[in-house]
């Protein structure tokens, strides 16, 4: 009877993971010749704990980087979906979560959804081209700061093309 039942939650909480998944569109491609470049790397992110670092420590590297806060109606879904792309690339890109929430809102949010990931503020000027205008909002820099993907709205992180397209970035 325990197998019977492990068996089912095991299979509800693969069906309910890959139904958030499918539930959201997948992330669309900037067209190369259409590609935006970075002005610099220049922007200064402080981290939760206070420490500031500097994204260009990490320039020619493969970036992600995602706006959001806990005010989204959809931004459990979208972390929960993003955070399975996280698990898997974590140490081969450069993950920035981003907010302009509050700290309070953040580690509530965090800590009641058992989450792992970093969070950072903006502690410069944005770099040109970037806009954090809306939430949620993903970018994909490639090595050469190429933005590849420019994403408004909770979409597949977890898409074949997007891990493709990362994997085609890292080896280039």
């Amino acid at each position: 009877m325990e197998k019977i039942v492990l068996t089912l939650l095991i299979c509800f909480c693969l069906t309910s993971c890959s139904y958030l998944d499918t539930k959201y569109p997948e992330p669309s491609f900037i067209p190369f010749e259409k590609q935006e470049v970075l002005s610099s790397y220049d922007l200064r992110l402080i981290e939760s704990t206070g420490r500031t670092i500097n994204m260009y420590a990490k320039r020619n590297k493969v970036v992600f980087i995602h706006y959001w806060n806990t005010k989204d109606k959809d931004i459990l879904d979208d972390i929960k979906i993003i955070e399975k792309l996280y698990d898997d690339y974590k140490l081969k890109i450069e993950f920035y979560f981003i907010t302009d929430d509050s700290q309070q809102n953040i580690r509530k949010f965090i800590k009641e959804n058992n989450l792992l990931f970093p969070n950072y503020y903006i502690g410069s000027t944005p770099l040109r081209p970037l806009i954090f205008n809306e939430v949620p909002k993903s970018y994909l820099i490639s090595k050469t700061g190429r933005i590849v993907m420019n994403e408004e709205g909770v979409k597949n992180w977890n898409s074949k093309a997007l891990r493709k397209t990362i994997d085609e970035l890292l080896k280039q």
